[in-house]
């Protein structure tokens, strides 16, 4: 759900990240291209950290807490999932307890899991997760095909996270 995806990066303070956890060095990512590059648009901008709005999302794509339990639920089912880290980052070991504080105050559970390089990878390329923290380090001129295409995300592909549009 779109608004479920906007709500979640909402609630990510990323400024305040990149502050404490990068000491400022670090810019909000807007999109896999880099910044001065033919391919980057400046024209998209970066969504605000804004809990009270991804809050309003939350619940206009029919998450709410109706049983009182301090966890958002649709339909029956929580609002759960499991973040994978690998254990060997000490970014990843920074970031997720951060991500799961913003989450608790909005209502939703999320575990972490860290779980050695090699075996985070293979989770990665066998969809076996719910949302991950990890990163990709790229060239100056970029060729986007291997990481975004929808043929990359079967056979262990690099496009782990399964993204296909048909546009």
């Amino acid at each position: 759900d779109k608004k479920v995806r906007r709500a979640l990066t909402m609630l990510v303070d990323r400024p305040q990240i990149i502050q404490t956890l990068r000491f400022g060095l670090a810019k909000i990512a807007t999109s896999h291209f880099n910044p001065g590059t033919s391919a980057f648009n400046s024209n998209i901008h970066a969504v605000p950290y804004d809990p009270k709005g991804a809050a309003q999302l939350l619940d206009e794509a029919g998450w709410i807490d109706h049983n009182g339990d301090g966890i958002r639920d649709k339909d029956g089912v929580p609002f759960r999932f499991e973040m994978l880290g690998s254990s060997g980052s000490t970014f990843t070991e920074q970031l997720l307890p951060i991500l799961k504080e913003e989450f608790r105050k909005a209502g939703i559970d999320m575990t972490e899991r860290r779980i050695e390089f090699t075996v985070f990878i293979g989770s990665m390329k066998d969809h076996r997760y719910d949302a991950s923290a990890s990163a990709w380090a790229a060239d100056l001129v970029q060729d986007p095909y291997q990481v975004w295409h929808s043929s990359s995300i079967e056979n262990r592909g690099s496009n782990y996270i399964s993204f296909r549009n048909a546009e």
